[in-house]
């Protein structure tokens, strides 16, 4: 804000508080500016982590093995 502030208000053909309402509209431009650009980065992340999870694999089938395993580790025993 400083940048635009010094370089608006070094125009010596606009009034003082045409500056200031310059300056204040730059400020909100950027700021809308930087908060769409933050939402398209989380919608990009969030898109991403979907992905990821919709193509995760399932390893279910370790926990079945492992049980399968004690069970019969429990059979040799009794």
């Amino acid at each position: 804000m400083g940048l635009v502030g010094n370089k608006v208000m070094r125009d010596p053909l606009i009034s003082t508080p045409n500056k200031i309402v310059q300056v204040r509209l730059w400020a909100q431009g950027l700021t809308i500016g930087v908060i769409i650009a933050t939402a398209a980065l989380t919608h990009s992340q969030r898109a991403q982590a979907a992905n990821m999870r919709k193509h995760s694999p399932d390893h279910t089938w370790v926990f079945l093995l492992d049980e399968q395993r004690l069970e019969k580790e429990r059979a040799q025993k009794a």
